[in-house]
């Protein structure tokens, strides 16, 4: 009942969001103009290239903290990449890297493999694109590859994985249990990271600018305690549990994304929240090797001769400020933080603008419940160049 699970669940869970995404994305091509408007005076022919690289940077706080009412209050930690600089940071565009169907298969299938393969023709990709699938498959593997996208993973040791470590907004999330830091023994963390580089150039995919948001030392003990396995009405299935947990299943869980220009790509179209496990790329490394890699979506990312100029952090928060101030909000609102991201819009021709955008994070600590106060989180997108809210990127 199990089987596939992993493999299924993310095919699934990609569709469903490529269905949201593909009328949303159609309806913001005119917007990928505004950035460059507010681009470096070298464009307007007022100043030269040259000059703006002998500017001096803007600098950003660490912290920004101001109180403007009883209502809205900022203590808001800056998160900015250290590979970043703000000068000389040029307008870039990008296109979807394709997926090479032979090279991925020669990877993970032996020739003598007894596989089967399928096509599906109405798969939609996680843009919106419909495009075919071909899902191979046997007893231990299975691989779906699509001309963007695709996902491995291996049966049955995967769906043990899946179901011991559960991040995000999951009813049994607990990644807080495992290590960020720790090496786990069959390899060091810098050894395992560099063999997925290697192994994922083999396979195709451009590592030359990817970067771990967050790895997960998967260690075998506390998997054996967090392991739980449902059906569909919520009854344990023991039979399916891992009979057996030992260190050859420990592992590294890796969430990747790509960095431009030393700012991380943010991987959904519209903004959601700004975990760290949002990431175009999956993968679970193993002392045999990787065992599952879920890949969205990779870009070939192009730079332009035009620099950008940031605004100032303090317009940032200013525009915050102006959204909030005298508003109806009854409930107290805390921004905590912001952080620095690039955004990929859609474009014409499936060309993307890549646009730096301020993740802002704001607390609302709900007193109207009585004695049951809870805080929930607004996210909000604000370009780093204009210093605008971007409507367009809110869910």
């Amino acid at each position: 009942m199990q089987k596939k699970r992993a493999i299924k669940a993310v095919c699934f869970g990609v569709v469903c969001v490529a269905v949201g995404i593909f009328l949303y994305s159609r309806m913001h091509v005119d917007y990928l103009t505004e950035t460059q408007k507010h681009r470096s005076k070298s464009t307007a022919g007022a100043e030269s290239i040259e000059e703006n690289k002998e500017k001096a940077p803007i600098v950003f706080p660490e912290k920004f903290q101001k109180e403007v009412s009883e209502l809205l209050n900022f203590d808001v930690e800056v998160v900015v990449s250290e590979d970043f600089k703000t000068q000389n940071f040029h307008i870039a565009t990008a296109k979807r890297s394709p997926v090479d169907e032979k090279t991925v298969c020669s990877y993970f299938i032996e020739k003598d493999e007894n596989i089967t393969s399928t096509v599906y023709e109405n798969y939609m990709d996680f843009d919106g694109y419909k495009t075919p699938i071909t899902i191979y498959e046997n007893e231990n593997k299975d691989i779906a590859i699509a001309d963007y996208d695709f996902t491995y993973s291996t049966n049955p040791q995967m769906n043990y994985i899946h179901n011991s470590f559960y991040v995000g907004c999951s009813d049994y999330y607990n990644a807080y249990r495992y290590s960020k830091e720790d090496s786990l023994g069959f390899m060091n963390r810098d050894a395992a990271w560099n063999a997925v580089i290697t192994a994922m150039e083999k396979i195709g995919v451009d590592m030359s600018a990817a970067v771990s948001q967050v790895t997960y030392s998967l260690d075998m003990e506390t998997m054996s305690k967090e392991e739980k396995c449902f059906d569909m009405d919520g009854n344990e299935i023991l039979e399916e549990k891992n009979p057996s947990w030992s260190k050859e299943d420990e592992g590294y869980y890796y969430y990747i994304t790509q960095s431009n220009q030393g700012l991380p790509l943010y991987t959904g179209v519209t903004l959601e929240t700004d975990e760290e496990t949002v990431a175009p790329l999956e993968i679970f490394q193993n002392e045999s090797g990787i065992q599952f890699v879920n890949l969205m979506r990779w870009f070939d990312i192009e730079e332009q001769e035009e620099v950008l100029e940031f605004t100032s952090f303090d317009n940032i928060m200013h525009t915050i400020e102006e959204k909030y101030s005298g508003t109806i909000y009854t409930n107290q609102l805390t921004v905590e933080s912001a952080k620095l991201y690039t955004f990929t819009l859609p474009g014409k021709d499936e060309e993307y603008t890549l646009v730096p955008v301020w993740v802002c994070r704001i607390a609302e600590k709900h007193v109207d419940w009585g004695e049951e106060v809870y805080t929930s989180y607004i996210y909000i997108p604000i370009n780093a160049v204009t210093g605008e809210e971007m409507l367009v990127l809110e869910n």
